[in-house]
């Protein structure tokens, strides 16, 4: 029991450090954070499992899902990109213009995305900004890796969490709701 709540004082206090000690130029490391979270929820674990493997291939479909409504136009008097929330501090970011793209050619929601022939360049986008920035620029504190929730591997088709345990997850969970 003292183990378990250790584990979870520890996550807590890496994530805390994380926002601080973290480079935020992007909503994309939000992103991925939200992303695990939910994978972490919707996928069944087995108690006391150390470990919870994840497909980047579901990471990439979660930042579609969560950046869809961000590629709506914000600003009623611009048009254009221009119109839209920016997500970081240089060029628009990727995944956001390619929604944008896709919203532009009438498909209005993300199943009607999913169904269209705009999907799989829309996932490569996705697939492709994961893996050359968030992913491995998140566990980067104070300028220095820091591997704490996964190791950074040269795998390109999943991560390892390592700390999968329902107790430590859903503490995240109820600290990110709140």
């Amino acid at each position: 029991m003292i183990g378990a709540m250790q584990q979870q004082l520890d996550f807590i206090a890496y994530i805390q450090r994380m926002l601080v000690e973290g480079d935020f130029s992007a909503t994309y490391k939000f992103a991925l954070l939200h992303a695990l979270a939910d994978v972490c929820v919707e996928q069944p674990l087995i108690l006391d499992q150390a470990e919870l493997t994840i497909d980047l291939a579901t990471l990439a479909d979660k930042l579609i899902v969560l950046y869809w409504h961000h590629a709506v136009p914000f600003a009623s008097e611009q048009t254009g990109e221009s119109a839209l929330l920016k997500q970081n501090t240089g060029a628009q970011s990727k995944v956001i213009s390619v929604l944008y793209e896709c919203q532009q050619n009438n498909i209005r929601n993300l199943r009607a995305l999913k169904q269209s022939a705009l999907y799989k360049p829309t996932f490569n986008a996705a697939m492709a900004t994961l893996k050359t920035g968030p992913l491995w620029r998140l566990q980067i504190l104070a300028k220095q890796a820091e591997c704490f929730l996964y190791p950074h591997t040269n795998s390109t088709k999943h991560i390892t969490l390592k700390l999968a345990s329902p107790v430590v997850f859903g503490v995240f969970m109820i600290w990110w709701c709140t």
